[in-house]
């Protein structure tokens, strides 16, 4: 084979391997949505033990290793108002959370500040997994009733 030949060869597999990756690469928005704002928002899907999920702007981790070792919270909604459960979530920066929140009826839940929504019905509750990567004072509100179910305050290690 020639010069010219072995070039040919380099630059087709140089594009196939590009192709490659462009086609297998992990997306950075497991989601597919998008944060025009441009702050550390908090995307979930929810796990078992040893799952990952991916934050969307990639700062703010979310990558609960072990959901076992997660500091867990259950809430109970009755008629759309919490009648079961902490009111006030205190946790530390860099713990792994899960709250689980089980309702009598459909509600779409919003936790505020990580910007994670999940929807509960009867026999299927809501479950929030994440790792407080954001200091702060966060609201879990009810966007089918407008209430404010419960705060989840992260702290400094």
């Amino acid at each position: 084979m020639n010069a010219k030949g072995r070039i040919a060869v380099v630059v087709a597999a140089a594009v196939v391997a590009v192709g490659g990756y462009l086609v297998l690469r992990p997306k950075n928005d497991d989601n597919g949505g998008s944060n025009p704002s441009g702050r550390a928002v908090a995307t979930h899907t929810s796990m078992g033990a040893g799952e990952n999920t991916r934050a969307s702007t990639g700062t703010a981790a979310v990558r609960p290793q072990n959901a076992l070792q997660a500091k867990r919270f259950a809430l109970t909604l009755r008629g759309g108002e919490l009648v079961s459960g902490p009111r006030r979530i205190e946790v530390s920066k860099g713990d792994r959370v899960v709250i689980t929140v089980t309702s009598d009826r459909p509600a779409k839940l919003h936790l505020h500040g990580y910007d994670i929504e999940r929807d509960a019905a009867p026999g299927r509750p809501a479950r929030f997994a994440f790792e407080a990567a954001i200091e702060g004072s966060f609201e879990i509100e009810s966007h089918t009733t407008g209430e404010h179910i419960a705060r989840v305050e992260v702290r400094p290690q």
